[in-house]
């Protein structure tokens, strides 16, 4: 009794199941390489984020472990950001963040890594009703599902969006690797069928 060989896919088609596991592998290196965004907030003469949320509060919307720079280019006064504990109108104690440590002259620009899920009131201590802002730090999504998008209108612009880039990325290789390897075995089972 003679066993038949095993066929071995074709040469083409060994070479696209390797492409498509290389994309899906970059998609996972590009994914870990952007996964913490930077999120810029501009500070003016009596305002953060821009000159409309003067005696507002500029709400800013980032995941856990993100970082928040505070950047203050150019202006007549000075300004610092501070954040306030529960009441902006009676701030805790001790700051989780007091950038720069007092109101300073532009220009400065001062980042802070949120590694706590939570929502952080802030203000500058020199203007504290005219220049208020909120920054929600949420937990990070969990992959499936479905997932609601923060509401973005409001919340300054992100320097890189290649985090969004990275997840696509990710997601369309996973989706080619899949469609590879079904292609690839449906050719093996089809050829082995004919033997």
């Amino acid at each position: 009794m003679s066993q038949s060989p095993i066929l071995l896919p074709r040469p083409l088609a060994l070479r696209a199941t390797a492409a498509m596991i290389s994309i899906l592998l970059l998609g996972f290196l590009q994914g870990a390489q952007d996964s913490h965004a930077d999120t810029t907030i501009p500070v003016g003469d009596l305002w953060f984020c821009n000159s409309s949320f003067q005696n507002g509060v500029c709400e800013t919307v980032i995941t856990q472990g993100e970082t928040v720079t505070w950047n203050y280019a150019s202006g007549v006064t000075v300004h610092n950001s501070r954040e306030c504990g529960a009441n902006c109108s009676s701030p805790s104690g001790t700051p989780v963040w007091q950038l720069p440590a007092a109101p300073t002259a532009a220009p400065w620009t001062q980042s802070f890594t949120f590694n706590t899920p939570g929502t952080y009131l802030y203000r500058c201590d020199l203007h504290t009703v005219a220049m208020r802002g909120r920054i929600v730090v949420q937990a990070p999504q969990s992959v499936g599902g479905v997932a609601e998008l923060p509401d973005v209108a409001r919340a300054p612009s992100r320097s890189s969006d290649s985090a969004e880039r990275g997840y696509a990325a990710l997601a369309g290789g996973l989706a080619a690797a899949v469609a590879a390897i079904a292609a690839g075995a449906w050719y093996a089972w089809r050829r082995l069928s004919r033997s």
